[in-house]
């Protein structure tokens, strides 16, 4: 799934363009127990739950494709989730014992600590055919099913004292349960080109930092890839340990790669991003440089990790905030051997005038001392 496509089912999450049929909910207690579970017509909810429900599902669509949203693919059948999650989308989430067997698969492959509630929504989008222009057509070819999951954090609300209008006074407020922004979640069949990609899920996190391995992999059953920010991550990780704590390094080499992305190579008018493999890391190593012993130990280790999740291209290796402090570095520095160059300039034009104005005094004197011979 790419951004267009994202954009194209989070665009439909309003009240007058949502086509949810039906919603489950399962409340998780911190010992893994379901403590209560739901199952309603989404279109029935009124207001109030309505639209609560939908942010709840417009979360799982927020972020940047690669890094809070991850394309995954599935594995064998037998080794994977899909078969299960087919079941669940083709029951329509009416099947009450399938409903409860998907949402301990998730309990037992979540390792959050505290309460949660797994939230299960399902949908059928007849996808309009669009012309080369983009223009809409009248009828639609297909539709696309698919199922939304959501799981989101519930916390105690904060302690405090609130006003008790029946008591007309100032008292201990009561504390709640109250469910926040989704931490994870899931959509399946992926939506690519506009078209089921049944191979294919899709897998959001919140914070791509540290992202729910446990449900890609025992859950969803399948292959673990790492979101943009931990590719960062694992590289700076590098220079740490070959070159000491300093970001100044790990800062050049992001300024490089955004360098890449600013001049990018085009075939036949399209954009090709670089390929970050070990030659083109050594060249940008090695003209920071770096020792071909550090420039070794970098790529050895950076080689491990791309030989079992793929190698990164420049825009998605890229670290912005680290590249512009790489360009305020080098700004710095310019300045500095420029003031440099006009304080040496200075001094010697300083220099040049005092001899002038000896030389010229001096002259003085010596007019002044023939004429009184004279």
């Amino acid at each position: 799934m790419n951004n267009k496509d994202r954009l194209e089912l989070k665009r439909r999450l309003t009240k007058d363009n949502c086509t949810f049929t039906r919603m489950c909910t399962c409340y998780v207690d911190a010992e893994k127990n379901i403590v209560s579970m739901t199952n309603k017509t989404f279109l029935n909810l009124d207001d109030t739950d309505f639209f609560k429900y939908l942010d709840i599902a417009r979360g799982v669509f927020k972020g940047q494709i690669g890094n809070n949203l991850l394309n995954l693919e599935f594995g064998p059948i037998e080794q994977s989730g899909q078969q299960l999650l087919e079941d669940l989308r083709d029951s329509k989430l009416k099947d009450a014992e399938l409903l409860e067997l998907v949402c301990n698969r998730i309990i037992h492959s979540y390792g959050h600590v505290g309460n949660y509630l797994i939230v299960l929504f399902h949908d059928a989008y007849d996808v309009i055919t669009k012309t080369s222009d983009g223009e809409k057509l009248d009828e639609s070819e297909e539709v696309y099913e698919y199922i939304v999951g959501a799981i989101c954090p519930v916390n105690l609300s904060a302690a405090g004292l609130g006003y008790d209008e029946s008591e007309n006074c100032i008292t201990t407020r009561y504390r709640d349960w109250v469910v926040g922004r989704p931490e994870t979640g899931f959509i399946w069949p992926a939506f690519t080109d506009r078209q089921e990609d049944r191979q294919a899920a899709v897998f959001y996190t919140r914070d791509a930092r540290y992202p729910r391995i446990e449900l890609i992999t025992n859950f969803l059953g399948c292959k673990e890839v790492l979101t943009f920010t931990e590719r960062r991550e694992h590289l700076k990780e590098l220079i740490h340990e070959v070159l000491g704590e300093d970001d100044l390094f790990y800062e050049f080499i992001n300024e490089h790669l955004l360098s890449l992305t600013e001049y990018p190579e085009m075939v036949n008018g399209d954009v090709k991003h670089a390929v970050v493999n070990e030659k083109l890391l050594t060249e940008i190593l090695d003209g920071l440089g770096l020792t071909g012993e550090c420039i070794s130990s970098i790529t050895k280790r950076y080689k491990e990790v791309c030989t079992h999740f793929g190698y990164p291209t420049d825009i998605e290796l890229l670290d912005e905030k680290a590249a512009k402090k790489a360009r305020k570095e080098l700004a710095h520095r310019e300045l500095k051997e420029r003031l440099e160059t006009m304080k040496v300039l200075l001094e010697d034009a300083a220099g040049e005038l005092e001899n002038a104005k000896r030389t010229e005094f001096s002259m003085r004197i010596r007019d002044y001392l023939g004429g009184e011979q004279e």
